[in-house]
């Protein structure tokens, strides 16, 4: 699959080298290779330490903005008078370490406000090279996911502008990440060869998930006496093996606007309906209606092996076929609006903080199948439609108008205007959901099965009704369960006429 020239040079400009070599004339001669092909370089601790400042002054004459990767740590002033001595240098990242705490990273993002160059700071959350096994011999008792997040939190807290994490855990960040905010990826691997990293994944599987830069440094480097270009693997899609040759493909792909992956038998059949397939990787177990379909179509098939689908999504349930395909299309909200209240009676769903992209999948395929019009989502605090929501969809979300907002309240004051009922659905509501009446144009307002309706949202809300239990001790609903069952009340109430 060929790339245009705007989305090569957008794909390489999220590539960070990692200069992990040993001296400034290794680095240079690095830099001499993969000028043209990368967008950033990273120097590390190691190189820092034993070249200085002329290793970054040296490599920043090359074009390319320097990622300092220096993963600070120390008490709060003394982390602020290290980030003071980088003065001078021409940095666009510098890392310090999520563990140490707020007031840590408030005075480093003092600091670096302070620097002429005023650099991006980065948390780093919790190291590649650290699994669970890792976290519970040190007394943690809960997930890596679930600390990365609670660093990611501090981050926020302390208003520095992005992370480090594993891909991994990109997708949960990137739900809950504002907008602008770096998500930078290492542990990027071809292949499965991790060595030190454990929680390492493939390029394509990072960006689909959120990251906004990618971290590559072994792949690109190869052996000794090897020519490996990124240029190479960005504009064809493939990974080069030591003789020069392609043996993998996909591995780096666009931007997530502009390539989707799609993973899984039905969803990608669903998806080849729409016309917006590229290409379609396949194994020898991948149906051959589905592949006589793509190719009746026109479209690029290439048979790979079952661990490079692993790799690719994540070890996903990809049943031997993965779909790239043109980017996700959002609609706009005043067209939906105005295209089910004139279809009537209008049947739409808001989501407050459904951050899980599984629980939106299920969420867009009961939506789908039981009436809805489209799905409004936040463009904060909320899962995108990535390729596990796809996934989980079982392909509703390629037919399925979704808009993206920057603000759900007045997305929802846009539905009354349009004479929308907008009802919430809340465990602590005083009415029940079937006393409600759903007959007129309704737009249903779900939120997460942990917290609920943010109280402004609740408040936002015409009325907020709850859904009957018959049973205590497990809280509430599943969120998509909650979905399923506002909407299908509404079906059952307008069909009884």
């Amino acid at each position: 699959m060929e790339f245009t020239k705007t989305q090569l040079e957008s794909a390489r400009s999220r590539l960070i080298f990692a200069c992990d070599v040993q001296t400034l004339a290794e680095a240079v001669e690095a830099g001499e290779r993969l000028k043209d092909s990368v967008g950033l370089w990273k120097i590390g601790l190691e190189l820092f330490l034993r070249e200085g400042r002329p290793v970054v002054e040296r490599m920043a004459a090359f074009g390319k903005p320097i990622f300092l990767d220096l993963k600070l740590h120390d008490i709060p002033a003394t982390v602020h008078r290290a980030i003071r001595n980088l003065e001078g240098l021409p940095i666009r990242f510098l890392t310090v370490h999520a563990s140490g705490g707020v007031e840590m990273l408030r005075e480093a993002q003092s600091a670096a406000q302070q620097l002429q160059s005023r650099p991006t700071l980065l948390g780093v959350t919790v190291l590649t090279s650290l699994g669970a096994e890792d976290l519970a011999r040190d007394g943690y008792p809960g997930t890596v996911g679930e600390l990365v997040v609670s660093r990611l939190q501090a981050c926020l807290e302390a208003g520095i502008g992005g992370v480090v994490a594993s891909a991994l855990e990109v997708g949960s960040l990137a739900a809950r990440a504002p907008a602008g905010f770096s998500l930078v990826i290492p542990g990027i691997r071809p292949s499965s060869g991790a060595q030190d990293q454990k929680r390492v994944a493939t390029p394509a599987a990072a960006i689909a998930d959120g990251a906004t830069h990618l971290v590559v440094g072994r792949p690109i480097r190869g052996g000794r006496g090897r020519r490996h270009r990124a240029g190479d693997r960005l504009r064809h899609g493939v990974s080069m093996n030591g003789r020069g040759r392609p043996d993998r493909p996909a591995l780096l792909k666009p931007p997530a606007e502009d390539v989707h992956l799609v993973f899984g038998i039905h969803p990608v059949e669903e998806l080849l309906e729409t016309g917006r397939v590229q290409a379609l990787l396949v194994t020898s177990s991948a149906p051959p209606r589905l592949v006589g379909a793509a190719r009746a179509r026109g479209i690029r098939v290439e048979n790979v092996f079952a661990s490079e689908l692993d790799q690719m999504t994540g070890q996903g349930v990809h049943q031997g076929v993965v779909a790239l395909a043109d980017g996700f299309t959002y609609a706009d909200l005043d067209e939906l609006l105005a295209e089910a209240v004139a279809s009537g009676p209008a049947l739409l769903v808001f989501l407050d903080r459904i951050t899980d992209p599984h629980n939106l999948g299920a969420i867009a395929r009961s939506a789908y199948l039981l009436g809805a019009h489209g799905l409004v989502i936040p463009m904060r605090e909320s899962a995108h439609p990535t390729a596990g929501a796809m996934k989980a969809s079982a392909g509703a979300l390629a037919h399925l108008p979704v808009v993206r907002v920057n603000n759900l309240k007045m997305a929802m004051a846009a539905a009354k205007d349009a004479g929308v009922l907008v009802v919430g659905a809340s465990g602590e509501a005083d009415d029940d959901l079937p006393g409600c009446d759903l007959r007129g144009p309704v737009a249903l307002v779900i939120g997460s099965e942990h917290q609920g309706l943010r109280p402004s949202v609740a408040a936002a809300c015409d009325l907020v009704v709850r859904i009957p239990m018959c049973a205590d001790g497990v809280g509430s609903y599943n969120a998509s369960v909650a979905a399923a069952l506002c909407l299908y009340e509404t079906l059952r109430q307008r069909q009884a006429e």
